[in-house]
C-alpha cells in the first residue's frame, strides 16, 4: 500500500500547484515545513513584501508554497471592489521553483524559516491547509493591515501549536521593541515619497493606534523577526519554533533615490510660486478667480473621495480622517460660488471665516492632533490657508 501511494503522489505532483486538486495522505519522516519571507520590492503591491509556507518532502519529490496573497485580475468590477476593500483573496497552491524563479530575476532576497516540529505536528499543518485550500474555504476578505499574506501564515501556526511569542526577549530587535503605529511602519516600507504621502493621505485615525506585538506581525519582515524568537510548547516543555534560519537568494534590491521631484521640493516649490502670485494680486489689486476655483474645487472633490471612502467602503483604517478638516467637501459648491461671483454674499463669507478660522485652528495644533500628519502635505495645507484668508476680503 506505501508502495501504491509513493508512486501516485510521484505521478499526480506535477499536477498539483496546477488545479485544484486537495490531497488528504501521511507526510513521509523526511517532509519539512518552512515560513519563506520575500522581500519587499519597487511596485506598488510588492511594496511590503511577502509570506508563504514551503511544504518540501523530498521522498515524494513535493515542494509547494501555500501563498495566501492570490487574487484573480478577472473578478467582475474588480476596480471597485479592490477600492471597496471588498475584493475576495485566496488561498493558492504553487511549485516552490516558480516562486524562487521569479524572486531570483527580480533580485529579490529570499528567506527562509525552517519549523522546529515533530511528525504530527508536520502533518496537522498540512491537513490544515489543504482544508484551507478547499474551493468552499480558500477565499476570503483581504485587510492589508488585519487580515493579509503574513497575518494568514500567522494564524494558521497559532490555530495549530501552542505560540509564545516572546517579548523584550534579549534577542529581539530594538525597533520591535519601539511604540510604532500602522502608519510608522507604512512611513518606513513606502520609500516613494508620493507613494509615503498618499497613503498617510487615504488613512484616518485608526491607523495611528499603537500597536501590540500581534498586531505588528502584518508586515512579512516583522513576522519574520518575531519568529526567530518565538517558542513552541509542547508536552510542557518550550523550545525555539524555528530550528534554522537561512538566506535562501541574496538579492540586489538598489535604493531609490528621492529625485528632484519628490513631493517635498515639488509641494514647497508649489507653496512658493503660489505666495508669489498673491502678493502680485496683493500688490496689482487683481484677483485670479480662476487660480483659486481650481485650488478650491480640487481641495473639495479630495475632500468627498475622503469621505466615500469612509462611509462606502469596508476599509476600517480610513474611517474617521481629520484631513477632511482642510480638504473640505463643500469647497466643491463655493467652487461654483467663485465662478458665478457670487462670493459677495454675506453666507458665503461667513463660510470663508469660519473655514479659515478652523483651519488656523488646526495648523496651531499640527504636533498635538491625534492624528500624525505628514509633513509633506503642510505646503499645500499653508496654500489653502493664506488663500482662504484672501477669499474672506475679495470683493
Amino acid at each position: 500500500m506505501k508502495f501504491t501511494r509513493f508512486f501516485l503522489l510521484l505521478f499526480l505532483f506535477p499536477l498539483w500547484g496546477l488545479g485544484g486538486l486537495v490531497f488528504a495522505f501521511e507526510l513521509s519522516p523526511k517532509a519539512q515545513l518552512s515560513i519563506v519571507i520575500g522581500e519587499p520590492s519597487t511596485e506598488l503591491h510588492t511594496l511590503f513584501g511577502h509570506s508563504a509556507i514551503r511544504l518540501y518532502d523530498p521522498l515524494f519529490n513535493i515542494d509547494i508554497m501555500y501563498n495566501y496573497g492570490a487574487f484573480d485580475f478577472e473578478t467582475p468590477n474588480f476596480a471597485m471592489k479592490f477600492v471597496q476593500g471588498k475584493l475576495l483573496y485566496e488561498l493558492a497552491r504553487d511549485h516552490y521553483p516558480n516562486f524562487y524563479e521569479f524572486y531570483r530575476r527580480e533580485g529579490r532576497t529570499i528567506e527562509e524559516l525552517v519549523l522546529d516540529i515533530d511528525q504530527k505536528q508536520k502533518q496537522a499543518l498540512f491537513d490544515f491547509l489543504e482544508n484551507e485550500y478547499k474551493p468552499e474555504n480558500r477565499k476570503y476578505y483581504y485587510d492589508f493591515f488585519l487580515n493579509n499574506c503574513a497575518t494568514r501564515v500567522r494564524d494558521a501556526l497559532q490555530k495549530n501549536f501552542k505560540i509564545s511569542w516572546k517579548n523584550n526577549d534579549p534577542q529581539e530587535k530594538a525597533y520591535l521593541k519601539r511604540k510604532m503605529t500602522y502608519r510608522d511602519v507604512i512611513s518606513i516600507y513606502a520609500k516613494d515619497s508620493w507613494v509615503r504621502l498618499g497613503m498617510n493621505l487615504i488613512l484616518g485615525l485608526p491607523a495611528d493606534k499603537v500597536l501590540d506585538n500581534q498586531a505588528k506581525m502584518f508586515m512579512p519582515d516583522y513576522f519574520r523577526d518575531k519568529l526567530r524568537i518565538a517558542y513552541i510548547t509542547e508536552n510542557g516543555k518550550e523550545r525555539p519554533l524555528i530550528k534554522e534560519y537561512k538566506v535562501v537568494f541574496q538579492g540586489n534590491m538598489a535604493r531609490v533615490p528621492m529625485g528632484y521631484f519628490n513631493a517635498y521640493s515639488v509641494l514647497w516649490s508649489f507653496f512658493g510660486l503660489m505666495l508669489l502670485i498673491t502678493l502680485y494680486e496683493y500688490q496689482k489689486k487683481i484677483w485670479y478667480r480662476s487660480l483659486d476655483i481650481f485650488l478650491f474645487g480640487l481641495v473639495g472633490f479630495i475632500g468627498v473621495f475622503f469621505v466615500l471612502m469612509w462611509v462606502f467602503t469596508d476599509h476600517k483604517h480610513v474611517i474617521m480622517n481629520m484631513h477632511n478638516l482642510w480638504c473640505v467637501p463643500t469647497h466643491l459648491i463655493l467652487a461654483f460660488f467663485i465662478f458665478k461671483k457670487s462670493f459677495v454674499k454675506k453666507w458665503v463669507q461667513q463660510y470663508w471665516f469660519i473655514n479659515f478660522v478652523i483651519l488656523t485652528l488646526f495648523l496651531m495644533n499640527w504636533f498635538w492632533l491625534p492624528q500624525r500628519m505628514p509633513m509633506a502635505i503642510l505646503p499645500v495645507i499653508l496654500v489653502v490657508w493664506f488663500r482662504n484668508l484672501k477669499m474672506i476680503y475679495s470683493k
